[in-house]
């Protein structure tokens, strides 16, 4: 995989402004206001900056490594040891990512495990990704 970091920053500068707007909308909250609007519980949005800089970090190093397509389906494209390296060496600093291992990206970024997921509910929540679910095997470890 590779990262379209453009459209993350588009995306990540989204988050900032809701909760810019969060933050502003609590800051103009009067003192006589009526008791919280129970819908209105849910309209807060949780950004964490260091976590989203941790993951852009990440993500900035998942670039093509030389397995581009070739013209022709047919045509073989010699690769060597560089590239081979080069593709491991992708894959083994985005693992975290792909998929999500909230408990490895807290360690990793020293953001507290509950802030990551609040952080990932809230990104599936508005699209920025997709969250699915899978029971682990009691055998491997592995989701079904």
């Amino acid at each position: 995989h590779t990262s379209n970091m453009d459209n993350y920053d588009k995306l990540l500068g989204e988050l900032k402004e809701a909760r810019r707007l969060w933050d502003e909308k609590e800051k103009n909250k009067g003192s006589d206001d009526e008791e919280e609007d129970d819908e209105d519980v849910f309209k807060e949005t949780p950004f964490n900056e260091g976590f989203w800089s941790f993951v852009r970090s990440v993500l900035s190093k998942a670039v093509p490594v030389g397995f581009n397509e070739l013209p022709n389906r047919e045509d073989v494209a010699p690769k060597g040891p560089a590239d081979s390296a080069a593709f491991l060496g992708k894959f083994v600093e985005t693992a975290m990512l792909n998929p999500i291992h909230p408990v490895a990206i807290s360690a990793a970024s020293a953001v507290p495990v509950d802030e990551v997921m609040t952080e990932l509910f809230h990104a599936a929540k508005v699209g920025l990704l997709d969250m699915k679910w899978g029971p682990l095997c009691e055998r491997c470890g592995s989701t079904a």
